[in-house]
């Protein structure tokens, strides 16, 4: 059986768009092939936390921000956060954003 050259043309074309898809979400820090779990975490102040910044635990890198929203009732800001299944995470403990570096990137720990 002879495939003609407009499946092959699609087949190359669906693949090129796919493997560009995943290129840029592996870009953007989200791996496709591990399990998260998401976490929300509220505030009254985030002072420059932005999304895709990075989770650490003990220095460690164990997820990203995935999105920072605003409760219109109250004003707080609810931080949702994509964290890897290995690590547990305590339902009452608040984690501490810091900052990284001399320009001012945050993190949260």
């Amino acid at each position: 059986m002879k495939i003609s050259k407009e499946v092959k043309i699609g087949l190359i074309v669906t693949a090129g768009i796919a493997l560009l898809w995943w290129g840029v979400n592996y870009l953007k820090g989200k791996d496709l092939f591990t399990r998260q779990k998401q976490v929300f975490a509220v505030y009254s102040q985030v002072e420059g936390l932005a999304a895709s910044n990075p989770v650490m635990i003990n220095g460690m890198k164990v997820g990203l921000i995935h999105s920072l929203t605003l409760r219109p009732e109250d004003g707080k800001i609810v931080v949702s956060l994509h964290v890897t299944n290995k690590v547990r995470v305590p339902k009452i403990q608040q984690p501490e954003i810091f900052s990284t570096d001399l320009l001012g990137s945050k993190e949260f720990d």
